[in-house]
C-alpha cells in the first residue's frame, strides 16, 4: 500500500494534477491511502476582533472540506482510503 500526501490550496489545480496520477496507480495497486491537506488562505490580522477562535476554527475546516470533497469522492470510488486534515 503506498501513500500519497496532498496539500490543496487550490481545488481546480490539485484536480488537474491527481486525476492523472490517480490513472496510474490504479494499473498497479488500486488500494493507496491518501493523505489530503487543506490548507485554507490566511484570516487577516484583525480576525480575532470579530471571530472567536472556535469561529475562526469552524472556517478552516469547512473551507477544507469543500477544496477536498470532489477528491475525496474520487479517490475513494477509486477504492482508496481517505484522510482529509487542515493545516
Amino acid at each position: 500500500m503506498e501513500t500519497f500526501i496532498v496539500y490543496v490550496d487550490d481545488k481546480q489545480h490539485a484536480l488537474q494534477q491527481i486525476v492523472p496520477m490517480l490513472h496510474r496507480t490504479e494499473s498497479q495497486d488500486p488500494a493507496s491511502r491518501w493523505i489530503l491537506v487543506g490548507c485554507p488562505p490566511r484570516l487577516n490580522r484583525h480576525t480575532g476582533r470579530w471571530l472567536t477562535h472556535t469561529a475562526q476554527k469552524k472556517w478552516r475546516q469547512e473551507w477544507a472540506n469543500e477544496a477536498t470533497s470532489e477528491l475525496v469522492q474520487k479517490l475513494e470510488t477509486s477504492g482508496n482510503t481517505v484522510n482529509v486534515r487542515v493545516a
